[in-house]
């Protein structure tokens, strides 16, 4: 990923060559997440969610922003993380099971789950980081603080289940 475009590369071929590059010009590329053939765009305006095994091939429609149904919690994305939980449903157009993303903004974090609701944290500072880890669990962390802070459950507004300190 560039400032403004995505360059993409053909996995299943062994020498990996280039198989197409997607043009963002007007939009400022912050963070980019592939997984199950959807790669998600994050700009400083919001999300752009692109289903390349469903065939929606490279769109520059920001699909989730502050004020799309449903909604991010703000719309200058610092950074994403993805996970398939162990009860993700299947999608029937493409038999992959459908992923849950965090995002983190410049307001919080919004989680954007397999079943297309969106849920934002309790944390409204800006987040520069985010990430789940092998048990599910999911970190994110701002700039401006010493604590990293954790939610196991994140399937409703206002989650948050405590922090770490850093030190």
């Amino acid at each position: 990923a560039e400032a403004t475009k995505v360059t993409i590369y053909d996995g299943d071929d062994p020498s990996l060559p280039m198989w197409r590059v997607e043009d963002y010009t007007g939009l400022t590329l912050r963070a980019v997440i592939a997984i199950n053939g959807q790669i998600w765009i994050g700009a400083s305006t919001g999300v752009i969610a692109s289903d390349y095994a469903g065939g929606d091939l490279g769109s520059t429609t920001l699909d989730y922003t502050t004020s799309t149904t449903p909604a991010i919690v703000n719309n200058s994305v610092n950074d994403f993380a993805a996970i398939v939980l162990p009860d993700a449903p299947i999608d029937p157009a493409t038999g992959l099971l459908r992923v849950t993303i965090a995002v983190a903004t410049n307001g919080g974090v919004s989680v954007i789950a397999d079943n297309g609701s969106v849920y934002d944290s309790s944390e409204t500072a800006g987040m520069a980081f985010v990430a789940f880890n092998e048990s599910n669990r999911l970190f994110y962390n701002d700039d401006a603080s010493d604590q990293v802070y954790y939610a196991d459950t994140y399937a409703a507004d206002g989650f948050s289940d405590g922090h770490y300190d850093t030190d």
